[in-house]
């Protein structure tokens, strides 16, 4: 192999290895960034849910376990929606699978 293309495969393996650690920085910005916005968000609908869930007469334990539940099984547009749903009137099931899976938290003699 002559010098000057050892010179060009050098130059195109550092251009290459640039370019990919340049992607990696990105990606790994992205994902930090958008779980600080998430993280968030997260928080403001924790604030709001487990206010109106507590003013219902359940223990806070309980409701901070619903509003996990839900967003863990549906995520927060789907948290969205069940509110949505409730406000409206209608009481959808996914409220009472995550009533069940938080039926332990309950106080003696708080019902839902």
């Amino acid at each position: 192999m002559r010098t000057n293309e050892k010179i060009l495969m050098w130059f195109g393996k550092i251009v290459a290895g640039f370019i990919v650690l340049t992607i990696a920085v990105y990606i790994i910005l992205v994902m930090f960034t958008s779980l600080e916005t998430d993280t968030a968000e997260v928080d403001a609908y924790r604030t709001d849910f487990v206010a109106g869930c507590s003013e219902e007469g359940v223990s806070y334990d309980f409701c901070n376990c619903a509003f996990d539940y839900i967003v863990e099984n549906y995520g927060l547009r789907g948290m969205d929606f069940l509110s949505q749903e409730v406000a409206d009137g209608y009481y959808p099931p996914e409220i009472d699978d995550a009533t069940l899976s938080c039926q332990h938290l309950l106080l003696e003699g708080e019902r839902i």
